[in-house]
Parts: C-alpha cells; structure tokens; sequence
C-alpha cells in the first residue's frame, strides 16, 4: 500500500472561534444561556429579552434586550438592575465539570455571580473515542462508503469513504492539532471521492469543533462543516 504525504491539515481552532461571538448571542431567534452555581442562577437571552433567574429562583429580573457594547474580547449588556458581561474565554462548570466557550459575570441589584455561557465544548481529551461521519457540506454520508475517525495512541485516523489517512494529533486549551497527513492513494470516483474531497477541504484552515445536544461532533471551517457521531 503506497501513502502519500499531504501538506494541508496543520490547523488549530482557537476556543473564542467555538462559539458564537457576544456580539451575536441570542440573534435570529437563537437564545443564549449562561449559568452558575453557588448560589445556582441562569441566565436567557434571545433578540427580545434577557433575562435572570438567581438565588436558586429567588431573584428573577427581566427586561428587554438591552443593546450590547464592546468590552475587551467581548460584550456587555447593561439594563435596569441587570449587567450581563459575556466574553470569548473558555469557562469550565465548576459543579459538573463541563467546558464551554464563555465566561460570563452577571451583576443583580448590586450583587455579582459568574459562570459559563455559549456552546459546550469538546473535553481536552479525546483519546480513545471512534467517530462515524454523519455529514459532509450538509450531505449525508453514502450508505455504500463507510466511514471512521479515531482518536488513539497519539494519532488520527481513518477514511472519508474512499483512502485511509492518519497523522499525529495534539489538543490543548480545545485546540486540535494535526500533523502532516499520510494517505492512501487509491482512486475512488462517484460518491466516496466527493465526500473524502469534500471532507479533506475542511482542513484547508482553521477548523472549530463543538459538540451539539445531542451529543455529535461537529468540525467547522468557513463555508465547509462535517458531523461526526461517535462509535460505541
């Protein structure tokens, strides 16, 4: 089996990239939230309202969305009694021990509390997980062309449907890095060459990942986006 060593997969994705930025919480309909513990208190925000529950549900206050104004890495939003401050710094639960891209302080009628907010991020560690490739560019996989990414002994690999790859890998701070990647040199035509070249243009930057709610993977990098379910 003849490899071939491909010079386009040195990529990392910088944590304020995995989630959508302060300037955008909670637009188009989407609702941003945050929380804390000790005492436990939430956060919701859509393109309407913000609003805060605190003490366990003993202090709820709620208005309309205030507009948002820059601070450094990220934003404010100021209204009556209620300052939210969201900025692009990974935050990590300090009850359950989940990671997500925001670091939020919200100050309530004098009183402040901080927390995380924005999407969940992936653990440091992803070594010794398998993943399926659910979808490519918002097309599913071909049934006929099965798929597999594993993360084990210090390296990625598997196929996109048609060649193997594999290369070494890093994460650090929810950054993934990948070294040059070998591949096999096979030639596919009909679907398994358009998703393996479809997946591969994924690394031509920097890729993001995120997990979804229901437990997915997903990679993200300008226009192209793949969607990973992981193995048992």
């Amino acid at each position: 089996m003849r490899f071939l060593i491909l010079p386009l997969v040195m990529f990392a994705a910088g944590c304020a990239a995995n989630a959508p930025s302060p300037q955008s919480a909670g637009r188009d309909g989407a609702t941003y939230v945050a929380r804390g513990q000790e005492p436990g208190w939430i956060v919701r925000m859509d393109d309407a309202t913000i609003r805060y529950e605190g003490d366990y549900g003993a202090t709820v206050l709620s208005s309309p969305r205030p507009r948002g104004a820059a601070i450094a890495n990220g934003q404010r939003y100021s209204a009556r009694d209620l300052v939210v401050e969201i900025t692009n710094t990974p935050c990590q639960d300090v009850m359950s021990g989940e990671r997500f891209a925001d670091t939020v302080r919200v100050t309530a009628r004098g009183t402040t509390v901080s927390g995380c907010g924005g999407i969940a991020m992936l653990p440091d560690g992803l070594e010794g997980t398998r993943w399926s490739i659910v979808s490519i560019d918002g097309k599913p996989v071909a049934a006929d062309r099965p798929t597999e990414v594993r993360f084990e002994g210090g390296r990625i690999s598997g196929t996109a449907g048609c060649n193997r790859f594999a290369a070494g890998y890093t994460i650090r701070d929810g950054k993934l890095r990948v070294a040059p990647m070998a591949m096999t040199r096979m030639a596919c035509i009909g679907p398994g060459g358009d998703q393996e070249e479809a997946f591969t243009a994924l690394f031509a930057g920097d890729v993001t990942m995120q997990l979804t709610p229901d437990g997915r993977m997903t990679l993200t990098q300008g226009e192209h986006v793949s969607v990973l379910q992981q193995s048992p």
